[in-house]
Order: C-alpha cells, then sequence, then structure tokens
C-alpha cells in the first residue's frame, strides 16, 4: 500500500536571506506538527508522519538546489486504506492551508479587491515583509455546474455534464489532424448551429 505525500513549496524573492527563508518554513513545518499532534489513530499512531524541510532547493531538479529562498516542506499520511479515522488527506491539506495563513474568499469581486489591499497596507507596516502582493486579477467569472438530485437518479455524471455543456460552447471534435508538410497538430470541430437568430442590419 503506498502512502501518500503532502509537499507544500516556498518561493520568496530571490536575494531573502537564508535565515528569513527558515523562519517561514519552520512556520508551515510547526502548523503540521499541530495537525500531527491532532489526529491520532486509535492505536495511538499518528496521521500525519515524518515531517520534513528542505531550504535551499525545491527539490526534483539540480537547477533549484543551494538557493536561500526556496524552502520545501512535506510529511506523510497514513494509506487511506490503513486509516480509521475519518479525516481525509484533502480535508489536512485543507486545514493546514488554514492553520499556515487566513484567505480572502467572497462573491463581491470589488469588495474582495478593497480587502485585499486594505491587507496589503496593513502587512506593510511589519519590519522585514516586502514585495507584498494582491493575487487577485480581473478575469472571467466562473461558472460552477452542479447536478440536480433527479439528474443523479437518471445516471447523469459531472463528467457528462461538463462534456455538454464544453461541446456546446466549442463544438464537438469530429478528428485530430497531423498536417504532412508542417507537421502541425489541428483539430476539427461541428459546432451545433446557433439557437440564437441574428437580423441584418438594414
Amino acid at each position: 500500500m503506498l502512502s501518500e505525500y503532502v509537499i507544500a513549496s516556498l518561493q520568496m524573492p530571490e536575494g531573502t536571506p537564508v535565515a528569513v527563508t527558515t523562519r517561514h518554513a519552520e512556520h508551515l513545518a510547526d502548523m503540521a506538527a499541530q495537525l500531527q499532534e491532532q489526529y491520532i489513530e486509535p492505536n495511538g499512531k499518528p496521521v500525519v508522519q515524518h515531517i520534513l524541510t528542505t531550504i535551499g532547493s525545491l527539490g526534483g531538479s539540480s537547477n533549484s538546489s543551494g538557493q536561500p529562498h526556496l524552502a520545501l516542506v512535506s510529511f506523510e499520511v497514513i494509506p487511506p486504506e490503513q486509516r480509521e479515522s475519518d479525516i481525509s488527506t484533502h480535508a489536512l491539506v485543507r486545514e493546514w492551508q488554514n492553520l499556515i495563513g487566513d484567505q480572502l474568499t467572497g462573491n463581491n469581486f470589488a469588495t474582495l479587491n478593497e480587502a485585499g489591499e486594505k491587507v496589503k497596507a496593513k502587512l506593510a507596516e511589519f519590519d522585514g515583509l516586502f514585495d507584498i502582493k494582491n493575487s487577485f486579477e480581473d478575469g472571467k467569472t466562473e461558472v460552477q455546474l452542479r447536478l440536480k438530485p433527479e439528474a443523479e437518479q437518471l445516471g447523469l455524471t459531472m463528467q457528462q455534464l461538463g462534456t455538454q455543456v464544453r461541446q456546446a460552447i466549442y463544438g464537438t471534435e469530429a478528428r485530430n489532424n497531423l498536417a504532412p508538410r508542417c507537421g502541425r497538430l489541428f483539430m476539427v470541430q461541428k459546432h451545433r448551429p446557433s439557437s440564437v437568430t441574428s437580423r441584418k442590419s438594414r
């Protein structure tokens, strides 16, 4: 049975002293240790095991080694097949994120952006914090799809619903073709006639 691993990469601005990076990485590890103490199996074994902190690298690439602004914090989780507690790995990740730091969420983008700017201004008052950024970006409205109970009873799945929505917007993929001369791959799509009729301007 394979264990599951949870990994958080920390990338500070280039030029950050290793002591500063280490302090923030230790904070991540301390929050993981809180989870380790909180979730214990009936046999006394913690769900979170083997917390590992690496400073100077993000792992997996020699190009990222020896850089003081990089760090990696990871821990192992008991495989779900061997886990008796109800906590899932996804729930552990979400709780770790909440322990590490709060995140502003909401439906009003203008209010969120205003709150984010206020948080930035407050954080700027602390010594040692710099290059503070607001991750809010203007973008397209996200549409979240949900199945009605009646649809689930009829056997409709989220994958089928997503496919239908994609086909309605982008069309149905008929085939992929590889152009022999340029070697480029292009896709042929079939679009359904739009139900919206347009009037020609006179």
